[in-house]
């Protein structure tokens, strides 16, 4: 009995060892296949690779959310350098920026306003770069979206994304065309939507909020971008030209089965794919997420 219980302990401190060993690995994996590095250099080195096969780059610092003003400032920093490096090297593309990254925790008026500030410089340095408004959780998307009219008409370099599974989103897309009417120019990204706790509408409703959305705003000739691969069918007669526009993270394998081919075919009229760099801590916060939205890429589905 002493044998068997010694030599069970000991099986289950392998069984142990081994799951977390391959936690780790899986995660490093994940980690080298959905992010671009610590540094400007290496998210640069992945975008020129993407540029040689006709398809753009929207570019993402991972800090998903400062705790301070000052981590903010920091952030504006990395994406300025970014911006003058993206120019000096001729990359074709633009930013992703999430709004609370740019400002701290506190969600007071004096944050909105810094951020609609900061973004706005942003977009400034940008130029003739869109500078995507990136998708964030409900509470933080309804605290930031008080400035978005003004950054909207002040210039016409900002996109800004609708998620078809909240209960909301027809009505943001109604929102975003009478802006359109009025003479404001912006780019709208819909997608699912990323945080899987602020979804509202079960799959098959979301899918048909996703078709309806991007066909109104079409409808209005405004600037529509899929950010989705599995709908491209059903988008490709409904967008302002007989070519649909797609979006997808860097790392999903549809990149190299539909998207390129579809670039090399001539089928869309814009292909961009979402790099994320930036320090380890923020790069593994954005790869837990991407395991909270799909668990199975743990065991590498």
């Amino acid at each position: 009995m002493l044998f068997f219980g010694v030599g069970g302990a000991a099986f289950l401190f392998v069984v142990v060892v081994t799951t977390i060993l391959f936690f780790l690995w899986r995660c490093i994996a994940l980690l080298r296949r959905f992010t671009c590095g610590s540094t400007i250099d290496d998210v640069i080195e992945v975008a020129k690779e993407y540029n040689q096969k006709g398809i753009r780059v929207l570019i993402n610092y991972s800090p998903e959310a400062a705790r301070t003003t000052e981590e903010g400032l920091v952030v504006c920093n990395v994406y300025n350098r970014l911006l003058d490096r993206m120019a000096a090297e001729h990359i074709a593309g633009g930013l992703s920026v999430k709004p609370s990254s740019l400002v701290g925790r506190a969600r007071t008026e004096k944050e909105r306003q810094m951020f609609r500030v900061r973004i706005h410089n942003l977009a400034t340095h940008a130029n003739d770069r869109w500078v995507w408004i990136d998708e964030e959780s409900a509470q933080d998307a309804t605290f930031f979206s008080g400035v978005l009219r003004s950054l909207v008409f002040g210039r016409k370099n900002f996109g800004l994304v609708i998620r078809a599974y909240r209960k909301d989103s027809f009505e943001k897309a109604k929102m975003y065309a009478e802006w359109h009417k009025k003479g404001a120019s912006f780019r709208v990204r819909v997608c699912r939507g990323a945080y899987p706790r602020d979804a509202q509408h079960p799959r098959e409703v979301t899918e048909g909020e996703f078709r309806q959305i991007h066909r109104y705003l079409s409808g209005y000739r405004v600037s529509v971008v899929a950010a989705t691969h599995t709908l491209v069918n059903d988008i490709r007669h409904h967008g302002n030209s007989p070519l649909p526009a797609i979006h997808m993270l860097h790392g999903r394998d549809e990149i190299k089965t539909i998207l390129e081919p579809l670039v090399r075919e001539n089928k869309l009229s814009d292909a961009a794919v979402y790099l994320i760099f930036g320090p380890l801590g923020g790069r593994i916060w954005y790869g837990l997420r991407r395991i909270r939205e799909k668990p199975s890429l743990l065991w590498g589905a």
